[in-house]
């Protein structure tokens, strides 16, 4: 049965509440880039959600109108699927800095004022700007230390630059 991304995390949640009921758990929500924005406001309204990480993996094929699939992997299924693997994989890096930036928009015009740490796509500090004036508290800089290593201190820096 389908559970939505909603659903399961407030179960899980619902879970942490009843083990800690202190409330000295910090929980912070990863979700995924083609998460919907009510969705993702549904999540952080939960009492013990302290704020969401958004992005990660964008699963193969998922949001075609913004990444150019064919362009990047040619035509058909996933390179991963041809090559006999189970599962399609997905895109992380640079291409998912505008996807993140606008989920992250969406989010906060929704109302939502809870800490949002932005993670793909943030290779340097130009990135890490657009990440923060989308909305973004703090950034993760995974796509930078792996794409562009060069760019990770700079990144750091105007973290601390645009930091509230």
């Amino acid at each position: 049965a389908y559970h939505s991304i909603v659903e399961e995390s407030n179960a899980l949640l619902g879970v942490i509440q009843e083990e800690d009921p202190t409330h000295e758990l910090v929980v912070v929500v990863k979700i995924a880039p083609d998460t919907k924005p009510s969705e993702a406001v549904a999540l952080a309204n939960h009492k013990r959600c302290k704020g969401l990480c958004v992005g990660n993996t964008l699963p193969y094929g998922k949001l075609p109108e913004q990444v150019p699939w064919e362009y990047l992997f040619g035509p058909g299924e996933s390179p991963l699927i041809k090559r006999g693997f189970k599962q399609a994989g997905g895109l992380s890096g640079h291409y998912l800095l505008p996807i993140i930036c606008n989920l992250i928009s969406e989010i906060r015009d929704r109302g939502m004022d809870k800490h949002i740490n932005a993670c793909g796509g943030i290779t340097g500090p130009f990135s890490a700007l657009k990440a923060f004036n989308a909305g973004a508290d703090s950034i993760s800089v995974g796509s930078a230390s792996i794409l562009a290593p060069w760019g990770v201190i700079s990144a750091i820096i105007m973290s601390y630059i645009m930091r509230p």
